[in-house]
């Protein structure tokens, strides 16, 4: 990291569409925002507009297209449009036909866009780096100020986006978490160096250790690995991963198989894919809609009961990339609700979100709190007057959490199931571990709940509403010592939940499912397919559950 001992000009700011949150609704919100939108663009000569998801970005250009008017020209480029089209917008945007452009982070770096007088971002950026990055388009010059503006949808978005803006003012980017000893990364370089010449087993672990996340990578490790790659699995299945080495123990020798060339050429590479499912009605066939392929692999089974466009469904198996559903209007849902994938925040920013939450509540009634708030984290009026309400009102139950005090709230909700929330802003990775260990503590005592994590939160709902649970507050926080953690784990790398993406993602990584064969794509389904078999003999196996 290199500080060149200069500070880009930032005029940053935190926006809301409203102050009132609640009365206002999810639809005046929107409404609300695009009309400022339009305002904004019609008042600048070139606005660079940035969504978190390629589906906002196509709602968004299309809402401001309509209130607009023809004569304001509005673009839209994202990572699905074909490139030629992509160009194009950029060459449009660059020559100024058009006077804004509504983009991912597809026009987050490398790609040359002119001269941008304004930056949106349409709800949390989610990183520093990425705020840094989107906000200093506009302005591209060493001494021109970078204009950009969050606009925010969720009052507790709002602590997180006054925090990476206070974050961007004062230089303060993420900390870099240098990964160590990811052995699927490891598995892809043994195939790949054997393609370039034949290695000795101590030279190639020699090699390894020469690159910093592997400086301290066991002989023992490196063997394990070396042994997968090698096609010593000892797995009873009938199609087992292909080897891609040849390991002479007698002289110590790695050379390539017949096919690793072409694997290595086709299959490399950390990027994950993902997909959708579409949900058809099993007997009639009819679509009915289309789910994530995370929530599906790691949290739908057979015989669950889930809501789509207000009806209950019950799903009936899987089929390619398509999952089978019968209607279920009288049955309870098995999962509360689903959402699509979640950017975890990480723990740095969890802790000045937690913060900046015990800020604004020691000095709710000061009279220097608003000044604070705008010119240190950079948040409009409105902004400030929802974000204090919201903390107004937390303050009512007595505690307002943090990242070092947990709230934790319990209800029974219509349908009469249980439902527990533990508030907590360290991030979905964090929340969703304990989450899943909480859930694993639970099963153990017979006791079936659901979890659902969040940047803020994890919700966990008992699934039997006939029998009354007797988990309480104290019990979740004190249930859980240190010593447990490993047991519950491997309680939970048992569970079939966990057989998911994750796994497919890692064992695709480490070429044991391939991508690409015969330089023809492996559909996503197929892969999952192959994931499931192969998890289920890896776990039969002890000896691989901690590799």
């Amino acid at each position: 990291i290199v500080d060149a001992g200069m500070r880009k000009d930032l005029d940053v700011r935190v926006v809301a569409p409203v102050a009132d949150f609640v009365s206002a609704g999810n639809d005046a919100l929107w409404a609300n925002a695009y009309e400022r939108l339009v305002e904004e663009i019609k008042a600048h000569r070139t606005t660079l507009i940035f969504c978190n998801s390629r589906y906002r970005a196509e709602r968004t250009v299309l809402r401001l297209r309509e209130l607009a008017g023809k004569k304001v020209k509005i673009g839209v480029h994202h990572g699905s449009m074909a490139k030629e089209i992509r160009l194009e917008a950029e060459e449009d945007l660059k020559s100024g036909k058009l006077d804004a452009l509504v983009a991912t982070s597809s026009l987050e770096l490398g790609i040359d866009v002119g001269s941008i007088d304004l930056v949106y971002q349409l709800e949390s950026p989610k990183t520093v780096a990425s705020g840094l990055q989107r906000i200093g388009r506009a302005g591209h010059l060493l001494n021109a100020t970078s204009k950009g503006r969050i606009l925010v949808f969720q009052r507790d978005e709002l602590f997180e986006a006054a925090a990476l803006c206070k974050a961007m003012k004062d230089g303060n980017i993420d900390p870099v978490a240098i990964p160590n000893e990811c052995l699927d990364v490891l598995a892809q370089q043994i195939a790949g160096c054997s393609v370039q010449q034949t290695w000795q087993a101590d030279d190639l672990l020699a090699l390894m250790r020469s690159s910093y996340p592997y400086r301290n990578l066991e002989e023992e490790t490196f063997l394990s690995v070396l042994r997968m790659v090698a096609g010593e699995h000892g797995l009873e299945m009938a199609r087992a991963p292909w080897p891609l080495v040849y390991w002479d123990r007698s002289v110590g020798t790695v050379s390539p198989t017949r096919g690793t060339p072409s694997i290595t050429a086709t299959c490399v590479g950390t990027i994950s894919e993902s997909s959708e499912y579409d949900v058809l009605i099993e007997k009639s066939k009819k679509r009915i809609g289309r789910m994530d392929a995370t929530f599906v692999d790691d949290a739908l089974r057979t015989g669950d009961v889930f809501v789509l466009g207000s009806n209950t469904w019950r799903v009936t198996g899987k089929r390619k990339n398509q999952i089978l559903v019968e209607e279920a209007p009288t049955s309870t849902p098995t999962v509360p609700w689903w959402l699509g994938p979640i950017v975890p925040r990480s723990p740095q920013l969890g802790r000045e979100v937690g913060e900046l939450r015990e800020l604004i509540a020691n000095e709710l009634d000061s009279d220097t709190l608003h000044k604070k708030l705008t010119s240190d984290f950079g948040m409009g009026n409105r902004a400030v007057e929802a974000i204090t309400s919201y903390v107004r009102e937390q303050k009512l139950t007595g505690i307002v959490p943090s990242h070092e005090r947990v709230l934790i709230e319990s209800w029974h909700d219509e349908l009469g199931r249980k439902n527990i929330i533990i508030h907590s802003p360290l991030g979905a990775r964090i929340n969703r571990t304990w989450g899943q260990l909480l859930q694993e503590r639970l099963r153990k005592q017979s006791e079936s709940w659901t979890c659902t994590p969040a940047n803020d939160l994890v919700l966990l709902t008992c699934v039997n509403k006939e029998k009354e649970s007797s988990v309480t507050a104290e019990k979740l926080l004190t249930g859980i010592s240190k010593q447990e953690i490993d047991a519950y784990a491997l309680g939970l790398v048992g569970d079939s939940l966990m057989s998911g993406v994750t796994f497919r993602e890692t064992a695709v990584c480490a070429l044991q499912i391939l991508r690409s064969h015969k330089s023809k794509r492996v559909p996503l389904w197929l892969q999952n397919y192959r994931a499931q078999e192969l998890y289920e003999c890896v776990y039969r196996a002890q000896r691989h559950v901690y590799q």
